[in-house]
């Protein structure tokens, strides 16, 4: 069945992301050092209002891959809310800003690919009344299951750091992927509800 998830995804996508937003031309830094300190970390370019703006011109042009050219990107959290956006790294990391937020947060749509980037949370103890921790956030905002809600989508070949909740969490989604996904000094790795 996945094999047929996974193809029908791929055919949907490739035929809408011809189109690349490199976040790099929307003023995207990308400063944070591999193995950065917590000084280095916090001294780097917040690059949130340039990637936003990336992911805002695909959904506006009907779809197409926000790419991450390498390097490390310290970001607030990130909305997608449109169909047919395919987020794409080559060897490009996402540093979470602070505690109690999502790297990227996927609400109420469809045919949504996430891959090759590694997540950094910032850390610290697992607390269960954590929910907002998560490197990718899948979520129906009608906060009830419902057909149609978040189909089709996909995070494949990403890793998670350092989240005190899940690496990725879904809530009332109809189809996710997660393939060939690491997940390291995190609570739960990988969770769903609803």
């Amino acid at each position: 069945m996945w094999r047929q998830v996974d193809a029908l995804l791929d055919t949907a996508l490739d035929a809408t992301t011809e189109y690349t937003y490199n976040v790099k031309a929307y003023g995207a830094v990308g400063d944070v050092p591999l193995n950065p300190t917590a000084g280095q970390r916090a001294s780097a370019t917040d690059d949130t209002a340039a990637i936003q703006a990336a992911i805002d011109a695909a959904e506006a042009g009907g779809g197409g891959t926000v790419f991450f050219p390498e390097g490390g990107y310290k970001v607030a959290e990130l909305v997608i809310d449109s169909a047919f956006v395919h987020v794409l790294g080559s060897s490009a990391r996402l540093y979470q800003q602070a505690a109690q937020a999502n790297i990227i947060r996927v609400l109420d749509t469809d045919d949504i690919r996430i891959e090759k980037i590694s997540f950094y949370g910032v850390g610290g103890d697992g607390e269960t009344s954590v929910t907002n921790d998560c490197g990718i956030r899948f979520q129906s905002t009608s906060g009830t299951p419902a057909i149609g809600d978040l189909n089709r989508c996909r995070v494949q070949d990403c890793d998670f750091h350092d989240f005190r909740f899940h690496g990725v969490m879904a809530s009332y989604v109809d189809v996710l992927g997660v393939t060939n996904c690491h997940g390291f000094g995190i609570r739960d790795g990988f969770g769903h509800y609803g």
